[in-house]
């Protein structure tokens, strides 16, 4: 889990939360699973979650960048 409640990047604790919404619509589905239609959701949910954790490691990646520059700077 996320603890968005310490961020204090506002862009940040959007994309992550938009990130818990979808992988919440996500289910662990067994191959014997006959339903096509929650299947689908789930895969749909998932793809569109996946680019959200890219800018997420990519934002925090940022930050912490910059944080290390402030810190050799002093």
């Amino acid at each position: 889990m996320l603890l968005i409640v310490r961020v204090r990047d506002e862009s940040l604790r959007d994309v992550v939360t938009n990130f818990r919404q979808l992988t919440s619509q996500t289910q662990a589905i067994g191959r014997d699973v006959d339903d096509a239609e929650l299947r689908n959701r789930s895969n749909v949910a998932l793809q569109r979650a996946m680019p959200l954790l890219e800018q997420i490691h990519g934002r925090i990646g940022e930050i912490l960048r910059t944080l290390d520059d402030e810190e050799a700077a002093v």
